[in-house]
This record gives structure tokens, sequence and C-alpha cells, in this order.
């Protein structure tokens, strides 16, 4: 499903110096795991997560997702193939907060060509929001909005669930309710999950977790 071989990303520091953020010789994930990844604050975890979503192209490297290493393809390749394989919930949400409930799912999946009405009604019932379809997301409780974006990521059907710290900015309770949620619709769909977390109960609720700094050798 997901397979990653030499991958090394660098950055350029404001004095034009070149340091090195991922240096992973081997990775994968077979179809239908979940694998949660934990590490230390600004170990490369988010770069990690943006490099395996195609956000950003790593230095060098290759990362496969169905077989195609999206390495090789360019920017605008990239985000039609993330559109149709690769759902992200972000901690932040990333919603769109002046359109509603409905037509940030609406949106989502117009980016994979598609329209489906229905479809987006079944997403947000299954995470408990179709009352609240009209509701404009800004006006919704943190708790709500992740569920909005947990929508969004799923409603494409993507083989590849990506979530990066997704309960970062919730209490405890809602925390717990996303994580259920999550690990619930990927099990139910056979997605595979990629969870970000440095949240020690989250990591619990996972049998297959991996230390992200034994993962990722950086270079001096």
């Amino acid at each position: 499903m997901l397979e990653i071989k030499n991958l090394k990303h660098n950055y350029k520091s404001p004095d034009n110096k070149e340091f090195n953020i991922l240096n992973i010789e081997f990775f994968n994930l077979d179809k239908s795991d979940q694998m949660a990844v934990y590490g230390r604050s600004g170990s490369g975890k988010t770069t990690f997560i943006n490099c395996i979503s195609g956000l950003i192209k790593p230095t060098s490297g290759e990362i496969k997702i169905n077989s195609q290493n999206i390495v090789e393809l360019s920017e605008s390749q990239r985000d039609k193939f993330r559109s149709k394989n690769t759902g992200i919930i972000f901690q932040n949400f990333n919603l769109l907060k002046g359109f509603t409930v409905f037509e940030n799912i609406l949106i989502g999946m117009k980016f994979s060509g598609r329209t489906d009405k229905k479809e987006a009604e079944k997403i947000l019932e299954r995470v408990g929001l179709e009352n609240k379809k009209k509701f404009k997301t800004g006006k919704l409780s943190s708790g709500e909005q992740q569920r909005v974006a947990i929508a969004r990521a799923i409603v494409n059907s993507p083989g590849l669930l990506l979530a990066d710290e997704p309960t970062a900015n919730l209490d405890i309770k809602n925390s717990d309710n996303i994580i259920n949620l999550i690990k619930e619709i990927c099990s139910e769909k056979n997605i595979s999950l990629l969870l970000i977390t440095h949240d020690k109960e989250i990591l619990e609720r996972f049998d297959n977790k991996l230390n992200f700094e034994e993962l990722n050798k950086q270079m001096s």
C-alpha cells in the first residue's frame, strides 16, 4: 500500500545553509494496517506526512502508494493523485470557515471530480453531523470541526488516511471520541491509517506503533 525507500529531505536556513530533516532508509504500511507514529516536536514527523501526501516534494527517494512513485510526479499530478488516493486530517482542521459543513464536504469531492450529494450526506451521518450540515464550520465546536475534517478526508474513499496530531486541539473526551471514529471508519472501509501523535494514551490504542526517531536517521 505504502512503501518508502531512501527518503531524504533537506531544508535551507535563512543564511542559506542546508540541513537534513528526513533520512529514512525504509518504511512500509500494508493495506488496512493502522499505525501510530510518535516522537518529539521538531523531529520531522509533519514533514514526513507532507512528503507522503505529496504536499511537498522530498529532496530524493521513493514514496510508492499503490505502486505509484509520487516523487516522480509533477505538483499538479501529485495533487490529482492525492485527491483520489490519500485523505489528510490536520491538527488545525483546515476547513473553509465561511462555508457550511455540507459545502466543505462537496468541495472536497470536487477535487477528485465527484459531486455525489447522497454520498456526502451518508458520510455526514456516519460522523454524526447530519443535523449540522447547514451550519458554517466556524460556528462549530472544535470536536465538531474535526468530525467535518474526517468526513472530508474519507468522502473520496482513499486507500490511505494520514492524520497529523488530529487531537492536538481537543479536550480529553473529544480526543477519545475522534480516535474511536477514525479507527472505526478505517476498519469499515479497509483504509490504511498512519497517525502522528505525542499523546501516550492514544498510542496505547494502537497495536502497531513506531518511534519516529528510530526510523528517521537525521544527518548532521
